[in-house]
């Protein structure tokens, strides 16, 4: 990697978070890349014998090289380095990609975080790898919630009161804090699961994550949480 976004060129990897025809045979490619979001045009590459053509494909891990400028920059190379083509066949996997791509395309319109690359591409390793896209998904909102400044509140509840192994509680999104559930409350029911679950999904890393047994009962109502806590 030669240089940072602020400089005059990036050589390094990249993953495509959009692309959008622009005239007879180029597109405008935005790639997600360690070092944040780096737009450019890559001429030509809708032609048939494109050397850019393999390397600004989405499901995609690439090696790209940009000429950056005040505006866009311009692709000078580029090349596959792994296609993750199980996911293009797996309906399934692919929406689950498809679904944080566009939650990356949102968040990284006003966060710089180096972070957002590395969930990416744990998300489509595990996505080529494994069936539990539940967990992928968890996993992949709670760190891109974090990485965006979000205080996940997951040890007191919206009284300041220290969460009970023992007790239920619902989720208050005007406090953005579990609330204790009083005579079956109204709303979903959190239990000391849930809440385990939710803690291990916003401090290990994917592998370790999803290493966890028994807990597919638990994921719809915890991806509930991470849902509402990336809209706040």
């Amino acid at each position: 990697m030669s240089s940072s976004i602020g400089g005059r060129e990036y050589k390094g990897q990249a993953i495509v978070l959009s692309r959008t025809n622009y005239g007879e045979a180029d597109r405008i490619v935005h790639f997600l890349t360690p070092e944040g979001v780096v737009s450019a045009i890559a001429r030509g590459v809708r032609k048939e014998k494109s050397k850019l053509r393999g390397g600004c494909e989405p499901w995609t891990l690439n090696e790209v090289s940009v000429r950056l400028g005040k505006g866009l920059g311009t692709v000078q190379s580029s090349r596959a380095q792994y296609l993750y083509e199980k996911i293009i066949y797996d309906l399934a996997a692919m929406e689950v990609a498809a679904d944080i791509i566009k939650i990356l395309q949102r968040v990284t319109r006003d966060h710089t975080d180096a972070y957002f690359f590395q969930v990416l591409r744990q998300v489509l390793v595990e996505l080529e790898h494994g069936p539990n896209h539940q967990a992928v998904t968890l996993w992949a909102y709670l760190q891109i919630a974090q990485s965006m400044g979000v205080q996940l509140n997951l040890t007191h509840d919206n009284h300041g009161e220290a969460l009970e192994v023992g007790a239920e509680y619902v989720f208050s999104s005007h406090d953005h804090a579990f609330a204790l559930s009083v005579n079956g409350g109204h709303g979903d029911i959190y239990t000391a699961n849930h809440i385990k679950v939710l803690r291990l999904a916003a401090v290990a890393d994917l592998s370790t994550f999803l290493k966890l047994e028994s807990i597919e009962c638990l994921l719809p109502l915890c991806l509930c949480y991470a849902r509402a806590i990336l809209q706040q």
